[in-house]
């Protein structure tokens, strides 16, 4: 139903306020680092509960972008795929370095079954933004300024996982088990809203590039239920290409 109705509005509302002078297509990928806060489960190692984790975005898509009746507010919207990625592991670096030269350090031994987890999401994207163009819109180069707004919708979601087989040796089950204890929780759909400087400038008459520096951002959603409480996009660029139908 959230599919349904975002869609519904992208499509049939914005082209109304939108003047169909100048439009553009536009396809862009955009990589990214995250932290991620950790909860406090039972699925997390004790050593990691509230931690923060460094986790990766990779986002690529397609946009039409047409100005309003200024021609410097500037309306995008379309589709696209992102892919998130984050893990934690039951020892850290640390741990490793205490092991080697701190011979009489107490032995820090934890004996949770697993060692290392990685979580891969998958989400069907319907990016939105709106910018305002701080160079005069005729000339070649242009500069704005805008917000991007990104609902996301998961359509796939997966964990790898590592088990310590001196605490634990699984049966097939178990690990099928294990496995939808970690996925089940994955949020089914992701909201952020991220501020952003965008370059972009002509190659030829209808041809162009442009850059995107994004400012950090917060996700009004953590992409796990239970496991994460907080997740913030760092930092990001966006680079691409695009058609101008003039």
């Amino acid at each position: 139903m959230k599919i349904i109705c975002t869609v519904i509005f992208l499509f049939a509302f914005l082209p109304v306020i939108a003047q169909y002078k100048n439009p553009k297509l536009q396809a862009y990928i955009s990589p990214g680092i995250t932290l991620v806060q950790l909860s406090n489960n039972d699925l997390i190692p004790p050593g990691k509960k509230h931690q923060t984790r460094i986790g990766d975005i990779f986002s690529c898509g397609v946009q039409f972008t047409s100005p309003l009746k200024n021609k410097r507010f500037v309306l995008s919207y379309g589709a696209g795929f992102s892919q998130q990625h984050y893990s934690f592991s039951k020892y850290s670096i640390g741990d490793f370095i205490t092991y080697l030269f701190l011979f009489d350090a107490p032995n820090n031994i934890d004996t949770f079954k697993i060692n290392y987890v990685r979580f891969t999401n998958d989400y069907f994207d319907v990016p939105l933004s709106a910018s305002f163009t701080i160079t005069k819109p005729k000339r070649n180069f242009q500069l704005a300024a805008g917000l991007s707004l990104r609902p996301g919708f998961l359509v796939y979601n997966n964990a790898r996982i590592d088990f310590d087989y001196t605490y634990n040796n699984p049966s097939s089950e178990q690990i099928t088990a294990t496995k939808k204890d970690y996925t089940d929780n994955a949020s089914s759909f992701v909201f952020t809203a991220t501020p952003y400087f965008e370059a972009s400038f002509n190659t030829n008459k209808n041809f162009g590039l442009l850059f995107r520096s994004n400012l950090p951002s917060f996700y009004a959603t953590p992409p796990d239920k239970q496991l994460t409480t907080s997740t913030i996009e760092l930092f990001s660029f966006t680079f691409g290409a695009f058609y101008s139908f003039k």
